[in-house]
């Protein structure tokens, strides 16, 4: 079957959209269907899609891509196609708003409607009536990251961490270096986490938990932020890592508490390794109930 899959991404730049995505279409791949990847440049990720732009989307008809289409994000879910899956996610929570008449089209063609986020379902809910599945994205696994000792490093593992990450570790006490496994390989990503004494998710609105669901089955603890998008849905606060306010102070300190108490910090890598596995299928399990 050949199976197209549809995202709105930010031109000319990395992200945790356009990381999923080819994820996604290799998880397609290994499962033995062909795959095409359309791309719809998203200019901001802090305000929500122009109604030009949703209009000129939910014009586009692309049934010729392939026998199915699966759309991830807003609006790409506007797309027409005789077989579509939405995989629905709104990283602006567009909850004040109701669902308009072409979205009501769109979920009512569509072959299956899912949710990226307990936000995003409880979204469709609020704004539409519209009651659906969670299935949180996965990042796709390959080869062997379990956790083994706790380094003197902390990990991220995308570009939009990266800066907050590097000036909350020069305000710590415990001096720990950061390390970069973002665009390198998947060995040395798996290197990399095995070690870690923890992962940092500083990712925005828009982020998926990626990183964190990459943590957890590598059972390292993570530090997110609360505004930091699905991972605030997975990162349960003293439990499997730290949830603090985006400043540097706090994720300072939070980075202190888990170096300075390594017993403390391989616990709760342990139980949020135990968490996402009950709650994260392995992305390849997760495409296979997407197309049935």
């Amino acid at each position: 079957m050949r199976v197209a899959v549809a995202a709105s991404i930010r031109p000319f730049a990395d992200g945790p959209v356009r990381e999923f995505v080819a994820d996604l279409a290799e998880a397609i791949r290994r499962i033995g269907h062909e795959v095409e990847e359309i791309s719809f440049p998203c200019v901001s990720r802090s305000t929500a899609p122009s109604t030009r732009q949703s209009l000129a989307i939910r014009l586009t008809e692309i049934s010729h891509a392939g026998d199915l289409l699966i759309t991830f994000g807003s609006p790409c879910h506007l797309l027409r196609h005789p077989h579509k899956v939405i995989w629905y996610h709104d990283p602006w929570g567009n909850s004040a708003s109701t669902v308009t008449p072409a979205e009501l089209k769109a979920f009512g063609h569509a072959r299956r409607v899912v949710a990226a986020s307990s936000a995003d379902a409880a979204s469709l809910v609020r704004r539409g009536r519209i009651a659906t599945e969670v299935l949180y994205p996965s990042p796709l696994t390959v080869g062997d990251a379990h956790g083994r000792d706790s380094g003197e490093y902390v990990v991220v593992l995308d570009a939009d961490s990266e800066a907050l990450a590097s000036a909350a570790l020069d305000a710590t006490r415990s001096r720990l270096r950061l390390e970069r496994a973002w665009g390198t390989s998947t060995e040395r990503r798996n290197a990399l986490l095995a070690d870690a004494c923890a992962v940092l998710d500083l990712s925005d609105q828009g982020g998926l938990g990626l990183s964190t669901i990459a943590a957890f089955r590598s059972a390292k603890p993570v530090v997110t932020v609360t505004d930091a998008g699905i991972a605030t849905e997975l990162v349960h606060d003293g439990d499997n890592g730290r949830v603090v306010h985006r400043t540097v102070p706090e994720i300072a300190r939070a980075i202190d508490e888990l170096s300075s108490d390594r017993a403390r910090a391989t616990a709760m890598g342990v139980r949020g390794l135990q968490y996402v596995a009950d709650l994260v299928p392995e992305l390849e399990m997760l495409v296979a109930q997407l197309i049935g």
